[in-house]
């Protein structure tokens, strides 16, 4: 029978269990719950609020480094637009949006949001309403007007101050949710902005909250703990670092957009460090350097950027240390020549500016180019052209009056002469003084073809043959050693133009080498074809088209540059007195103008010189008459007006008529023979009008008084036409020309043949 069980034993039994179980496990688990209890302690009382600051502190530090990373790329984007000349407006607009756009953060929501210089948000992207008001009438989420919280923002980035600042705010995209936010701002120093972006203290916390509970669970569980504890710090490293890592990635795409931007710019660029060595270089500025960037890397810039000026032969100082100094864009003058590393010069436009930082402080220099070689040969053509041009209206100008003093001299000189006995001791000298005025209308016709002022009798040629001529012509006269070569390479050779005119100009060019080897040597005439197109360096007087080039080259003395800039202006020469009268050349520049082309000259001091004639090829053939010598004497009866505003002419002209039988009335100017018209009209048998005269001109004239009598009978005369040649004035109804100084059988022939015709 079993017997039962004593409740006093069972309870003995079941403690004395237990004390065995804590005298086995209690050495084992003292240690564990002293680890626990120490654990707890260090967590508790150390741990939690050590890693709860250092977690706030890595907020607050990746809040820093991300306002950091946009202020750089703020300076790339500023420094970018500089280098491509972009409005400050839109560079402006391109970098707010671009950090409009980005997100970062745990859940992408957190943002940049920038405060312009006059106080009021430039962008938010989560409060675009706020953008462009005013703050001291706008509400923030914390009930109170916006203004305190930008000017908390604004000492926040005063010097001496962390840029932290603590504030109420509605949560991320939530406006009903007001909680506690803290933030990092910095002032761009560029553009007055200031830059900012935060975390909410909620969101801390409750990070912090996760972390203390799970710290909490791993004194149980002393393992789990550890791994929790090691996989939470891994995890807010691993965020951390891709946050960095983010940032680091941005800076490094804006570095390499400025890069390609740099290598895409048509311009050289340079940019150099505070020390003035070589930093960057783009493609453009190895080219015009002949340095490559591999080279030119931290080398000085002056090595690499080697410029002189072109009139002093100086070298010009760095421009680096002027705008380190200055702080000011520095420009160079447009006398700069660059040096490659090969020894080339290149004529450049250049300028530097300053690199800054975000707090303005200069960290190097940047230089942009460009070559202007042609830009300034073809300026320089240009101004010679002008140059040649006002010359060419003045010598017009000059033969001109000179024309009608010489018409003055010449007239009377012949009436004296009429008036002489056959055996009269004055006739020679009377002969002298017509001989002598007509040597100077020649010299007048010379100043003529310069300023292109003359008759251009144009039919179609072979331009050899002119120069075939004029060396047949200078060979009579040649020094034996000087030797004449030809090298006709143009196919066709064909032009229109005057075969006179251009045998005068070649045989001048001809002379002109010929003086320019006193000891000796060779002259070689060559023809070539070429095509000149649009945007060449030739085309700043000549239109794009097919041309004739002809080139005489001397093995001469040459001439200095100073020299070579006047060769083709009238009078002038660097012979001796009576040895030249400076019209050659200035001949052969009026010539070629007249045929619608360009003359070139080359040439250096002991080296010979180039002369090269561009005559298009093909063109308008114009007939016109060659004027035959009148010497005649033919006589008349009527009534001739004379109007000219020259005294003297006027005098002569109404003397030679007189004494041909005329009746002749005279008028100063236009509008006093369109009274003299209208008053005798009925009995005006020809009308002899100067062409050049002031307040109303020939030609206005001549207008007139077809208007009032469509039959009339003109001779107009001049001393060049300023508007156009003589072959143009039939379509005015003119019977005829008479260009100054004339004869008196001239004169009478032209009137006498104006009284028989009819004015169509």
């Amino acid at each position: 029978m079993m017997a039962a069980p004593n409740p006093e034993t069972g309870s003995t039994g079941r403690f004395a269990s237990g004390k065995l179980i804590l005298r086995h496990f209690l050495p084992l688990l003292a240690p564990a719950l002293t680890l626990v209890v120490v654990f707890a302690v260090v967590v508790l009382a150390f741990l939690v609020p050590l890693l709860e600051q250092n977690h706030l502190e890595q907020k607050f530090d990746l809040c820093r480094r991300m306002v950091e990373s946009a202020m750089s790329n703020l300076e790339s984007d500023r420094a970018e637009g500089m280098v491509a000349g972009r409005p400050l407006f839109e560079v402006q607009y391109r970098a707010s949006e671009r950090l409009r756009d980005l997100r970062f953060g745990g859940e992408g929501k957190d943002y940049y949001w920038i405060i312009g210089p006059d106080g009021r948000f430039l962008m938010h992207p989560y409060r675009p309403d706020l953008e462009g008001r005013d703050p001291e009438e706008v509400i923030g989420p914390d009930g109170e007007v916006l203004a305190g919280l930008i000017g908390k923002m604004q000492r926040a980035v005063e010097p001496g101050a962390d840029g932290m600042l603590e504030y109420r705010w509605h949560w991320k995209d939530d406006l009903g949710r007001l909680v506690d936010k803290v933030s990092y701002v910095d002032r761009f120093e560029s553009w007055g902005w200031i830059v900012g972006t935060g975390v909410y203290t909620d969101d801390v916390k409750a990070e912090v909250g996760v972390l203390r509970r799970r710290l909490i669970l791993a004194e149980v569980i002393m393992a789990i703990l550890g791994g929790g504890v090691a996989l939470i710090l891994s995890v807010r490293s691993v965020r951390l670092q891709r946050s960095e890592a983010a940032a680091h990635a941005q800076l490094a795409a804006s570095e390499e957009n400025l890069r390609i931007t740099l290598q895409s710019i048509g311009d050289g660029v340079i940019a150099t460090d505070t020390e003035g060595c070589v930093r960057e270089m783009n493609a453009v500025a190895e080219n015009l350097t002949g340095w490559s960037f591999a080279a030119a890397r931290g080398r000085p810039l002056c090595e690499v950027f080697c410029v002189f000026d072109d009139q002093t032969e100086g070298l010009i100082p760095s421009p680096v240390d002027r705008v380190l100094v200055t702080g000011d864009v520095v420009t160079l003058s447009d006398r700069t020549l660059l040096v490659t590393r090969q020894g080339t010069r290149r004529r450049i436009a250049d300028s530097g500016a300053p690199i800054r930082d975000r707090g303005g402080r200069i960290v190097g220099v940047v230089m942009v180019f460009r070559d202007v070689t042609e830009e300034h040969a073809l300026q320089e053509q240009l101004r010679q052209v002008q140059k040649m041009e006002v010359i060419g209206q003045l010598a017009g100008g000059v033969a001109h009056d000179f024309n009608n003093m010489l018409a003055a001299i010449m007239g009377n000189a012949e009436l004296l002469d009429l008036d002489l006995d056959q055996d009269s001791t004055l006739r020679p000298q009377v002969s002298m003084i017509i001989n002598g005025t007509r040597r100077a209308a020649d010299l007048t016709q010379k100043l003529l073809a310069f300023s292109r002022k003359g008759q251009l009798r144009a039919t179609r040629l072979d331009v050899h043959q002119p120069i075939r001529e004029a060396i047949a012509l200078l060979q009579r006269s040649l020094d034996r050693n000087i030797r004449i070569e030809t090298r006709f390479e143009s196919a066709v050779g064909e032009i229109v133009g005057d075969p006179t005119l251009l045998q005068n100009a070649f045989l001048n060019l001809a002379v002109n080498a010929r003086d320019a080897m006193p000891g000796g040597g060779i002259l070689i005439f060559s023809t070539v074809d070429v095509v000149i197109t649009q945007g060449a360096p030739e085309t700043a007087d000549v239109e794009p088209g097919h041309y004739v080039e002809v080139s005489a080259s001397d093995t001469g003395v040459g001439m200095p540059p100073d020299v070579l800039d006047k060769v083709f202006e009238p009078f002038y020469t660097t012979k001796p007195v009576g040895k030249g009268t400076g019209l050659g050349l200035a001949t052969v520049y009026g010539t070629v103008q007249e045929h619608r082309g360009a003359v070139r000259v080359s040439s250096r001091q002991g080296q010979g010189t180039t002369v090269r004639i561009l005559l298009p090829r093909g063109g308008r053939i114009v007939p016109t008459e060659e004027p035959a010598t009148a010497t005649e004497i033919v006589k008349g009866q009527g009534l001739v007006l004379v109007v000219d505003d020259e005294t003297l002419v006027l005098g002569m002209a109404e003397a030679q008529l007189r004494s041909l039988g005329y009746d002749v009335i005279t008028a100063s100017d236009g509008a006093e023979a369109l009274e003299a018209y209208t008053e005798h009209g009925d009995r005006i048998a020809v009308v002899l009008l100067d062409l050049v005269m002031p307040v109303m001109g020939g030609r206005e004239t001549m207008v007139r008084l077809r208007e009032m009598d469509p039959d009339v009978r003109v001779v107009l005369t001049s001393g060049f036409d300023p508007q156009g040649t003589a072959s143009d004035l039939s379509g005015l109804g003119a019977s005829g020309f008479l260009a100054k100084p004339y004869r008196q059988a001239g004169l009478s022939q032209a009137i006498d043949a104006a009284r028989g015709s009819r004015a169509t």
